[in-house]
């Protein structure tokens, strides 16, 4: 589910993200509760994420500093990507028929699954290296 960022002034994703996706409690701790009070695991994620920044070498210029806090923020508050099972197939460019003719020869029914979305992890834009690099 989606929270508003409430460290948007001050946090360590300040002016990068106005709002995150909150996997579950267990990706951030086993050990947590599956059932959380509004803002917990945010603040959870928070702590993660301004450690991970807090460790950056001071030495970095601004804008590799702003790449990689991009990256990191990225990395922890992305929206998972939903995919068609089609476009998952096709995704594998020239080898798409060679997979789903296997797919199928494996007993898949792969006109079932057409039906079907997929949520699959998001990662940062490749976009935030070329901005860096440009």
């Amino acid at each position: 589910f989606k929270e508003p960022y409430i460290y948007a002034s001050n946090g360590a994703c300040a002016g990068i993200v106005s709002e995150l996706y909150i996997p579950p409690s267990s990706a951030i701790n086993s050990l947590l509760s599956p059932i959380l009070p509004p803002y917990t695991l945010q603040t959870l994620i928070e702590t993660q994420i301004g450690s991970s920044i807090n460790q950056l070498p001071k030495w970095l210029g601004s804008e590799c500093h702003l790449a990689l806090r991009k990256y990191i923020c990225g990395s922890y508050m992305l929206k998972p990507q939903m995919k068609t099972f089609s476009s998952i197939i096709e995704s594998f460019g020239i080898y798409a028929d060679y997979v789903a003719i296997e797919l199928a020869a494996k007993g898949v029914n792969i006109t079932a699954l057409e039906t079907f979305n997929f949520y699959l992890p998001s990662y940062p834009s490749q976009q935030v290296c070329e901005d860096y690099s440009s």
